[in-house]
């Protein structure tokens, strides 16, 4: 069965190594930087003790350069939203939720972490649960405004992923292309 055929049955594709092991440290030490000089969000809904940035420049570089790349995977030719990259912290969770239609398909990336891996989660229908669990480097591709999917709390002291999003550039949500911005790497203008 091939990646786009699977893709479409199953509504979620793992993706090994998306991300190089020596390129994982960069981004590591990078985030770990703009933490440390104060230039992450505090305590967003989804991850009250971690941090958060939103349309990144480092990762919206990897979103716009892995369009073509998850276009071929998932079978549809896709427009680049933006990423959201978090940093959880003990404690937090990604409660269970369906993104806004604007992230048609999405992909998380998994960063690193200290501790286990965190399962991740996706249904249908809140019953039938896909677990995934991702080492670093690795990526998930998911129908991300159709399956609901969500995390446990974290045990762990810390677990660094981004979130790439992307709608149908021949879809209903096409005008969403850089969610709503006028080029990737800015501020969100909502």
């Amino acid at each position: 069965m091939t990646d786009s055929k699977y893709f479409k049955e199953n509504g979620y594709l793992v993706i090994p190594n998306f991300i190089e092991e020596n390129f994982l440290e960069f981004i590591q030490q990078y985030f770990y930087l703009r933490i440390m000089a104060g230039e992450a969000e505090l305590s967003d809904h989804q991850a009250p003790f971690g941090y958060s940035f939103y349309g990144d420049s480092l990762m919206e570089t990897v979103l716009q350069c892995s369009t073509k790349e998850i276009s071929k995977l998932c079978g549809i030719e896709l427009y680049p939203t933006y990423s959201y990259t978090r940093l959880y912290k003990k404690g937090d969770e990604l409660v269970c939720h369906k993104d806004r239609p604007e992230c048609e398909i999405s992909a998380t990336i998994a960063l690193g972490n200290q501790g286990e891996l965190n399962t991740l989660y996706f249904s249908k229908d809140r019953e039938n649960i896909v677990e995934v669990k991702l080492n670093p480097g690795d990526a998930c591709l998911y129908k991300g405004s159709e399956l609901y999917h969500w995390r446990d709390p974290f045990t762990q002291e810390w677990y660094l992923q981004s979130f790439i999003h992307f709608v149908d550039k021949n879809g209903e949500y096409k005008e969403s292309i850089y969610d709503g911005r006028p080029y990737l790497g800015m501020k969100s203008c909502k």
